[in-house]
């Protein structure tokens, strides 16, 4: 990454220009709502009332066990759950009362 040159002052180009970077991708999408759809994650529905699609679950990399833990967490069962959503950080869950 820096070229075999590791020096202190190599060292601190390289860390500041990470953060520069990671500063303009955080920056972007309120630039250019473009870019927004490309950085920001979109939510997917994974559980319609009480249905649970296991194709998602498949896309979302997400395991029986972790969406379990998830509505534990949340004090419901997936049968109680109207609407849940997913993204690859959060699940959102809305109960059926």
């Amino acid at each position: 990454m820096n070229g075999g040159d590791n020096s202190v002052l190599s060292g601190l180009i390289s860390a500041g220009a990470l953060v520069l970077v990671n500063y303009l991708v955080e920056l972007a999408p309120y630039r250019r709502k473009q870019l927004k759809a490309l950085v920001e994650e979109r939510p997917e529905l994974l559980i319609h009332n009480g249905n649970l699609s296991t194709e998602v679950m498949e896309r979302e990399k997400l395991t029986h066990h972790e969406l379990n833990a998830a509505l534990r967490s949340a004090a419901c069962a997936y049968r109680e759950v109207s609407y849940g959503s997913a993204t690859p950080t959060t699940l959102t869950t809305t109960d059926r009362s």
